[in-house]
């Protein structure tokens, strides 16, 4: 294959960045011989490559995508989203949301906006429309997002999936390979980059690693850290 291997750095969740993290990400790599062509490190014709450093650039893309009506500015609180999850699972329904915010018209927005009221920016999904994700491991994959989920924290930071969606496209991005977790995440990011007018990478899901009791090795509990592999 003469394809390039780009190392990026997704650091959007601010709360769990050090750089002591990212030191012993490169020294886990590179323990194990990989070794990319562009990247963090090296550069290349696709930087940056820290997600951190591009805030500006999702949060105007997030807002032309609200400029073409692919998206929409949601005012809700925490308290009253809060309180609908609250009364879904009370409910024992799903909790997806309401869309409250989806035709306010244009007086209402700009008046919360002079207000400076919290927002979150929802991309607007097609309801109801099949969506195939190619997997060259698993074939085809149809299932439908029925959820208007948000692309743009009140934060002004850019949630996971619409970052890499962006990065995907901007990258040039032909093959994404991951854990068999993502499948959901992915349907929305096939949502965004057709929404970017981008080209849609190929998809490989893998299975996930699991512990003893068959359970998934989570890297948020430090259950297995490949630095500790390195003495076995």
């Amino acid at each position: 294959m003469n394809g390039i291997l780009i190392f990026r750095l997704e650091d959007t969740d601010m709360r769990r960045n050090t750089k002591e993290s990212l030191d012993e990400i490169i020294k886990d790599l590179k323990w194990l011989n990989l070794s990319w062509d562009e990247g963090i490190d090296k550069g290349g014709n696709h930087g940056p490559y820290i997600q951190s450093q591009k805030i500006e650039l999702y949060k105007k893309i997030a807002h032309d995508f609200v400029k073409q009506e692919k998206a929409y500015f949601c005012f809700c609180t925490k308290d009253e989203l809060r309180q609908k999850k609250e009364k879904a699972k009370m409910m024992r329904k799903k909790y997806t949301y309401d869309q409250k915010c989806r035709n306010l018209n244009e007086e209402i927005i700009n008046k919360y906006l002079r207000e400076n009221k919290l927002y979150t920016i929802r991309f607007k999904s097609p309801y109801n429309r099949k969506i195939v994700l190619k997997d060259f491991l698993k074939n085809n994959i149809v299932d439908v997002v029925n959820e208007d989920f948000i692309i743009l924290k009140s934060s002004y930071l850019p949630t996971y999936n619409f970052a890499a969606s962006v990065d995907d496209h901007l990258m040039k991005i032909s093959h994404v390979i991951r854990g068999v977790e993502h499948v959901s995440n992915t349907f929305k990011q096939i949502i965004i980059l057709e929404a970017l007018n981008a080209k849609i990478p190929q998809y490989a899901h893998i299975p996930i690693i699991t512990n003893i009791d068959k359970k998934k090795i989570s890297k948020r509990k430090n259950e297995c850290l490949i630095k500790n592999l390195r003495y076995i």
